[in-house]
């Protein structure tokens, strides 16, 4: 869990717990269809549902981690540095608490990755939002995309939820990525 996105620190995190440390926390999660990469965390296989069984650890699954983790994992999530706080969160309405992590990654295959979780705490309701997206043109795009699916799911929840639709956050989509990968393919205007 962290505020600003720090690719070393994730490897340095990464070679310390090892492969068998980090499936024994995955299989401890429930998370089974998550493959971990021999490669480095950037290129483990995982799909939605696994990605909302990992929110779960930190809302619903009382199995895994202590209160006190809990809360210090929401309280990071939740001060994400404003540049890194797209995806998800967009759209939420008033009233709750935003708690993100998002992903992206350009690969020579798949184009740009594009990923954003999100869980939502407010005094009468927690929900929890993972959006994947792999074959976007630009990180821009995939972007968009998360945050246009991201701004549906919420409004049809407050709509099922009964809350003033007038609530919700307006807005367009982000899409001013800075379109930087990880080296795999030429960053956009080098092509």
């Amino acid at each position: 869990m962290i505020t600003r996105s720090d690719n070393d620190a994730a490897v340095r995190l990464w070679k310390y717990v090892g492969p068998v440390r980090m499936q024994a926390f995955l299989d401890l999660a429930g998370l089974r269809d998550t493959v971990l990469s021999p490669d480095g965390f950037g290129l483990t296989q995982v799909t939605a549902a696994d990605e909302l069984r990992q929110l779960d650890v930190y809302t619903t699954d009382p199995d895994v981690l202590t209160p006190e983790h809990k809360a210090y994992g929401l309280r990071l999530m939740a001060e994400v540095e404003a540049d890194q706080r797209w995806g998800t969160p967009f759209g939420a309405p008033p009233g709750v608490t935003v708690h993100v992590k998002n992903g992206w990654l350009q690969r020579a295959t798949h184009g740009w990755r594009v990923h954003s979780l999100g869980v939502f705490t407010g005094p009468t309701r927690v929900y929890r939002i993972a959006v994947l997206t792999d074959d976007d043109p630009t990180e821009s795009y995939g972007i968009g995309t998360v945050q246009r699916v991201s701004r549906r799911i919420h409004r049809v929840l407050a709509e099922q939820a009964g809350e003033d639709l007038g609530r919700t956050l307006p807005g367009t989509p982000d899409v001013t990525a800075p379109e930087t990968g990880d080296g795999s393919v030429p960053a956009v205007g080098e092509r």
